[in-house]
Parts: structure tokens; sequence; C-alpha cells
């Protein structure tokens, strides 16, 4: 039976100690650059939307509005319908489809799906499945919410890395995040 040599083992060991002190040090060099940073009297970062707040919750019909961010379509008889990522879905008349009209926009904060069904539209609201009525798109009913189907926003922390303003865990979970102007911010990451 052969013995195994301690000492030939021992430079290796060395080797990843000396390797595991320069993560070490690198590590504590870069935390350290973030250390003293005042936070900036105003900056551009996210603050949480929270599911109780009754705005998360408003899903109406309103005038037709600029495509900014657009997401899904879908088509159904002469109507095309086409999320405008996270506020809801823009509804064209297709009648003539080298000029398409804008007919409506429905305001569904949150909205990245959608599927329609007869006269029925099936979307997100952040993280509940809506059903609405669509039967005239100038004036919308909702028919049913069905809450947390969906985990598609919110989390702890917002979509990009900057500033944001911490969560407040008495106002509830979060449903998703907005960016706007933030005035002396606490958090970031």
């Amino acid at each position: 039976m052969r013995s195994r040599n301690k000492t030939a083992a021992y430079p290796a060991n060395k080797k990843m100690k000396a390797i595991y002190c320069l993560v070490a040090a690198t590590g504590l060099s870069l935390a350290a650059c973030t250390r003293g940073e005042e936070t900036p009297e105003k900056v551009i970062g996210y603050a949480p939307i929270y599911q109780s707040d009754p705005q998360v919750q408003s899903i109406k019909s309103i005038g037709p509005q600029p495509l900014a961010s657009g997401g899904k379509i879908y088509v159904t008889g002469q109507d095309l319908f086409q999320v405008e990522t996270g506020k809801g879905i823009h509804v064209f008349d297709i009648q003539h489809p080298e000029q398409p009209v804008k007919k409506a926009f429905l305001q569904i904060p949150g909205a990245q799906e959608l599927s329609v069904k007869g006269n029925l539209l099936y979307s997100n609201n952040y993280n509940d499945l809506v059903v609405i009525d669509i039967t005239d798109v100038q004036h919308i009913r909702l028919i049913s919410r069905i809450a947390g189907v969906f985990h598609l926003s919110g989390g702890s922390y917002p979509p990009d890395q900057g500033y944001f303003e911490c969560i407040d865990p008495e106002k509830g979970p979060v449903a998703g995040w907005e960016k706007k102007m933030l005035y002396s911010p606490k958090c970031r990451y």
C-alpha cells in the first residue's frame, strides 16, 4: 500500500488560499467603493407599486394612446389588440388593413398577456387574471378576477440596478415597479 505524500498536497492548498485571499480582497475593495457615497437629492429610479393601491386594480377604456412599448398582438374579426407592456391594450380597427384606425386603449395596469374568445378578453392585471367584456370597447366591463394566477412582476428588487424606494412591508406585497423621479432614496442595488 502506498502512502500519500502530505507535503505534495500542501502547495496546492497554499495556492487555493492565495486565490481565496485575492478574491476576498477584491470583493472588499469593491464594496468599499460604495461606502461613504452620498445619496443624491434627486435621481431617476424605481418605486414599488403595491397590490393594495386602488389604482392597481382600476381597469377602464380610455381614448386611443400612443404606442410606446408594444408587445403581443391578437387579431379577431376586424379588431387587432396589442399589449402596451405594463399599461394596457391598444385596440385597432383593421377593416382596411392598409390603414388601421385606433379605436380605444384598455387601461390594464401591469398587462403583459392577452387572449380573446368571443366577446371576452383575458389578460393579466399584474399577477391577477382578469376577464373583460369587450362587446363595446368604449365601455368595457370587468367580468371576473382571479388573484395570484401569474408571477410576472413584483419581487424584492426593481428590474434594473440603481436607486429605488425601499419597500414598506406595512403596505403589503409589491405588484410591480414604476420608473420615476426619486427624492433622497435610501435603497440601492
